[in-house]
């Protein structure tokens, strides 16, 4: 085999890997870009079945060999790290060369430019290449048993894109109350039993991080995972693109999958606890936020009543907060009977109330709000049911919507002053009578 190579120049690229090429038994080649002379070692020459004479000792000759839908690659990596410093002195990457018998043998290529010209241009490349399934092998092992230590419980999972070969741990697959048989070795056992209201924010995302390094190369999720006794698990999904493509695309993914069935299930019962207020049975404070970042275009313009209870300290001074408690419950009771089965009422303070009203105006929210007083104040006359002062405000575009609960407070605030003095010596004389009562009371029954 004729090459173009100094003995200095041979020796060289051998001495910055002989340590690793002996010790894998890997093929050891040595390319001079401007000559277009390529030196194979006997192993290279070995493990595709080649003698000296028979294989090419140009790069247009070599590629030859290589598989068809590779030939892109090698031209990226051409462009990107022979004849520019684009993107470093160093590659990986996997690609299937033709053996003498005719089959492809699947190989990982390591490349390192040793020099380069003035122009940037390499003049110098050494490299070798490993049977990509000893790679895989070994790789493998090593993450696995990596993410093996971090999980301790946890499913492993490891998926190779060029085959679509997926690991499942034993713990994986019995998450899910499957057995290996029931479960193949592929992404769509996976893909075709996450929920489809999860798909977007985990399949469809994780598709786009393994597509793009753009998205990043790391993910996590929480979706619902169906069980083998046709019920939704739990599931907290993370993974880690471990190697990509020239192209950026990932060729392998490694990952973990965690049951938080019982977490997710005590956190929602949560949720559904914090959503009503325990006194009043009325939506809480946590329900008014959630339900302000949940306005669609198609609710406005938004309107909302702001509803104080006049006097509650003074109830709760003189008659105590069992009496406060049942003053509150009270004023719940009134807003829910007067209201509109479309508005919302919400607890969002000890004696503040909220109304949101959703596609209401101002002027009709206005109207609303007469006829609550109304009804309201008409109760009190009746029964001396709690005094509470009002306020309304309205967005009509979503930039006004941080604004709406203040400005109603504001609003409330102008009308309560107006009266409070008053219906504080009112709430405090209705005190004052009951307490009178309860004493009479208590003395005839003595």
């Amino acid at each position: 085999m004729q090459n173009s190579l100094s003995t200095k120049a041979i020796i060289t690229p051998f001495e910055v890997s002989q340590d690793t090429v002996q010790e894998n038994e890997t093929g050891m080649w040595y390319w001079e870009p401007l000559a277009d002379s390529l030196y194979f070692s006997e192993s290279y020459l070995t493990c595709l079945g080649y003698t000296e004479s028979e294989l090419p000792t140009s790069i247009s000759d070599w590629m030859n060999i290589i598989h068809d839908e590779d030939t892109e690659v090698i031209k990226y990596l051409l462009e990107n790290y022979i004849q520019s410093a684009k993107c470093g002195n160093r590659y990986e990457h996997p690609l299937r060369i033709r053996r003498k018998n005719g089959k492809y043998s699947s190989v990982v290529v390591h490349g390192y430019i040793l020099h380069r010209n003035a122009e940037q241009k390499a003049t110098m490349v050494s490299g070798f290449h490993i049977n990509s399934e000893r790679v895989t092998a070994i790789d493998h092992e090593q993450q696995r048993m990596k993410f093996a230590l971090q999980a301790a419980e946890d499913g492993i999972w490891d998926w190779n894109a060029e085959t679509n070969h997926v690991y499942y741990s034993h713990k994986y697959i019995a998450m899910g109350g499957y057995t290996e048989d029931e479960f193949p070795p592929t992404a769509d056992s996976w893909a075709s039993r996450v929920h489809p209201d999860d798909y977007e924010n985990t399949v469809s995302m994780q598709l786009k991080i393994i597509n793009s390094p753009e998205h990043g190369d790391s993910f996590e999720c929480v979706y619902r995972f169906l069980h083998k006794k046709e019920f939704w698990i739990w599931i907290l999904g993370k993974g880690v693109v471990t190697s990509r493509t020239a192209e950026g695309k990932a060729r392998r993914v490694t990952g973990v999958h965690i049951d938080i069935n019982e977490l997710q299930n005590a956190k929602e019962k949560l949720i559904k606890t914090l959503k009503k207020d325990t006194l009043t049975a009325v939506y809480s404070r946590y329900s008014f936020e959630q339900k302000l970042k949940t306005i669609t275009p198609e609710d406005y313009p938004v309107s909302l009543i702001y509803v104080d209870a006049d006097g509650l300290k003074i109830v709760n001074d003189l008659l105590g907060h069992t009496f406060g408690d049942e003053y509150l419950r009270k004023i719940s009771s009134m807003l829910a009977t007067y209201t509109r089965d479309r508005d919302s009422i919400y607890r969002i303070g000890g004696d503040e109330f909220v109304i949101l009203l959703p596609n209401t105006g101002y002027n009709n929210a206005n109207e609303a709000l007469f006829r609550l007083k109304s009804k309201v104040e008409e109760q009190n006359s009746i029964d001396g049911s709690p005094f509470v002062s009002f306020g309304v405000s309205t967005a009509m575009f979503p930039d006004e919507l941080c604004t709406l609960a203040s400005n109603a407070d504001s609003h409330m605030y102008k009308n309560k002053r107006i009266t409070q003095e008053k219906r504080h010596e009112l709430i405090r004389q209705h005190c004052l009578n009951i307490i009178d009562t309860t004493s009479r009371e208590g003395t005839k029954a003595s």
